[in-house]
């Protein structure tokens, strides 16, 4: 696909939002928005009955940003050595969880104008409704997402269903159905789009949240998939998690053991190298010298048999051994 090679998969940004009614019920709405919906909800002039609105109401409402506002967002990208960071935002204040999300993507575009966003059906939906819900509520809408005064050949905003729609007119199709046929892993939380309403109101604000998540690296792997790239496993994936206690956004880096993310990088980093040493200088014995080239031989093997770098060069891989023994040798 010509369009997606000429862009570096480390300059695009999955995302995906999970949205949530106003409030529970009908009956919870004030007498403003319930007219508002019955209007909303008029059928060749008539306003549906109560027991229908009602209905509509849990059904309907969390479509339409005036009706409803956003619960969740996560954000996929590859960090500097080629692993998959997600971080998430969740809660139940969505002004403070906007305000983070804003500061994160302006950031992010400021870092480097090559940055772009790429969700599934996100053109129709996700898009303009962040960028509605920032003007509700009186926040600035973020660079990459305000794209309203750009020519449609000037957007660099990405969606996987217009894409795999390959230029045709129809209607695409479900994540799910393209990310069955792609051989691509989906969700592992039991929860489906119509369910986010009830699990929000029993306050399950982090199962929502990984939900939103598994979708937005699904999206991630639909990218690495059309450019003829190895895609990720969930549990291959470092979350960071911003969650927002009503008034503060609270961030917890939930981290990947050592040996795995070792194992997902392309060589040992600096970081998991200073950890490896200092897990290693906290033995009260000093590892033998007889037992360095096991421990060579084992980092190595972490390092290089990966599926997605099985293809080295040998002389890369000699570089990568020499990175391992010289760590070896500080111990």
């Amino acid at each position: 696909m010509k369009l997606l090679n000429t862009i570096p998969t480390n300059r695009v940004v999955g995302i995906d939002i999970e949205t949530v009614r106003l409030e529970q019920g009908f009956d919870n709405l004030s007498e403003e928005y319930k007219s508002a919906w019955e209007y909303k909800n008029k059928q060749d002039g008539e306003i549906p009955n109560y027991d229908d609105l009602s209905d509509f109401w849990e059904k309907r409402s969390s479509l339409y940003a005036e009706f409803s506002k956003v619960c969740a967002v996560s954000l996929t990208y590859l960090d500097n050595y080629g692993g998959l960071i997600c971080k998430e935002f969740y809660g139940c204040n969505e002004e403070v969880l906007l305000s983070s999300l804003g500061v994160v993507l302006n950031n992010m575009v400021t870092a480097s104008s090559e940055y772009r966003l790429a969700g599934h059906a996100s053109k129709f939906f996700d898009y303009p409704f962040l960028c509605k819900r920032f003007v509700i509520n009186n926040l600035d809408i973020p660079t990459v997402l305000d794209s309203l005064h750009l020519k449609p050949w000037e957007q660099k905003n990405l969606c996987t269903n217009e894409l795999w729609r390959m230029g045709g007119t129809g209607a695409g199709s479900s994540l799910q159905a393209l990310c069955t046929t792609l051989k691509i892993p989906i969700s592992k939380v039991d929860l489906v789009g119509d369910e986010v309403g009830i699990a929000f109101y029993n306050k399950e604000y982090e199962r929502i949240g990984r939900y939103c998540s598994y979708d937005t690296i699904a999206t991630f792997n639909v990218i690495r998939r059309l450019k003829k790239e190895s895609i990720f496993d969930f549990d291959n994936v470092k979350y960071i998690t911003s969650y927002n206690d009503s008034m503060n956004i609270v961030e917890v880096v939930v981290k990947t053991p050592l040996l795995e993310r070792i194992y997902s990088e392309k060589s040992i980093s600096d970081a998991s190298g200073k950890e490896l040493l200092e897990l290693l200088g906290a033995r009260k014995k000093k590892i033998l010298k007889k037992d360095k080239p096991r421990l060579v031989e084992l980092l190595h093997k972490i390092s290089v048999e990966t599926k997605m770098f099985a293809g080295d060069k040998p002389e890369i891989v000699q570089e990568k051994l020499k990175v391992v023994e010289q760590l070896i040798n500080k111990i």
